[in-house]
């Protein structure tokens, strides 16, 4: 499980360090967490609020709105991670987005 785990995160992080320019992050948050991205429709999947997954996932309610919001520059693997967990998918599930494909990332 845990080797299944570090493999995941190694994954994601590769994914995430991809990105190559500050323009091209903002995109990639706006993307898999804003308003419009994944983090959004996953909860709307789920029929879940924010304050379900705080609840589900540990992840500080003030925190997922912040994520949302793109209020940070960045959030830590483990936040998704957490999230992820609390919304009942895998964090490649959460990752899987034509985005991240290699044909889409900047050399």
């Amino acid at each position: 499980m845990k080797e299944k785990l570090e493999k995941l995160l190694t994954e994601g992080r590769a994914r995430i360090e991809a990105v190559r320019s500050e323009p091209e992050l903002q995109e990639v948050k706006a993307l898999l967490l804003g308003k419009q991205g994944s983090l959004t429709e996953l909860l709307k999947e789920k029929q879940m609020t924010q304050y379900q997954l705080f609840i589900k996932s540990g992840v500080p309610k003030s925190t997922i709105g912040n994520v949302i919001n793109c209020s940070y520059d960045s959030v830590k693997l483990r936040v998704i991670h957490e999230m992820c967990q609390g919304l009942g998918i895998s964090i490649s599930e959460f990752f899987d987005s034509p985005l991240f494909q290699e044909g889409n990332l900047d050399p």
